[in-house]
């Protein structure tokens, strides 16, 4: 009977965990934990979970058949190892229902920090196709790999920018100045990366740290910390929301 038992509680666990990595994929908000790529591998995984769930039903309902004919269960024993990590799985399953999905704010960068250069370059093609972008189209990630794609960085002055992310003053800046900022994940949260451009703008101060605006100007070149770094000279910084997706991926 306790064997019976557990085999319940294992397709049951088993079965939310699907449904919660499904229901996250159907709405979306899987892209707030991982990158794109491998939204996929998600998707087969709460399958193939749903699948060992019911055949866990199954072979516990002919056990409990077995038994009722005073026949021996074909079952195998539980080990208390085994119990362990089953409430291992119930942990993360709790935290994904109970805490709401939301995206890395400002408040994570003390610990993170800003970068202001290409974290995620694995060969110079990376770059180079963020230059076949139109300029208004291209990201803060696109710019600032434009941007050291080339050999001579000011010959992107004064092409036009249009893009969104959020705001933060960071020390480094000047007080007519702040990061334009988004969060890039390779493969999951836990490898976000804040990338930003620094942007010229008058009103700066009113601006406050982790509201999001569009940012339309120009690009030119700078400096920060020792390092050429793309500015964008703003001629108008507009608040929106929040995107729907606000990571990028390279």
């Amino acid at each position: 009977m306790e064997t019976r038992r557990y085999r319940t509680f294992q397709a049951l666990i088993l079965a939310l965990v699907g449904f919660f990595l499904l229901e996250k994929v159907w709405s979306g908000k899987i892209l707030l934990y991982i990158n794109q790529r491998f939204v996929l591998l998600v998707l087969i995984a709460g399958i193939l979970l749903i699948i060992s769930a019911q055949l866990i039903f199954q072979e516990r309902k002919k056990s409990a058949a077995l038994g009722e004919e005073g026949q021996e269960s074909n079952l195998p024993s539980v080990s208390p190892g085994s119990r362990i990590n089953l409430m291992w799985m119930v942990i993360p399953l709790l935290l994904g229902v109970l805490i709401p999905a939301r995206a890395l704010g400002t408040s994570a960068l003390p610990n993170r920090g800003i970068t202001v250069s290409s974290p995620f370059t694995i060969q110079n093609t990376t770059n180079v196709q963020a230059l076949d972008r139109p300029a208004a189209q291209r990201t803060v990630l696109d710019w600032i790999r434009a941007f050291h794609a080339q050999s001579n960085p000011q010959s992107l002055n004064a092409e036009p920018v249009d893009v969104i992310g959020f705001v933060y003053h960071d020390p480094r800046l000047q007080a007519n100045q702040f990061f334009i900022g988004r969060y890039a994940i390779a493969c999951c949260i836990a490898d976000a990366t804040a990338i930003g451009i620094t942007v010229n703008w008058q009103q700066s101060a009113a601006l406050e740290n982790n509201h999001w605006v569009r940012v339309q100007g120009s690009i030119a070149s700078g400096e920060l910390d020792g390092q050429a770094v793309p500015v964008i000279n703003a001629d108008q910084v507009l608040p929106i929301q929040e995107p729907d997706q606000p990571y990028l991926f390279p």
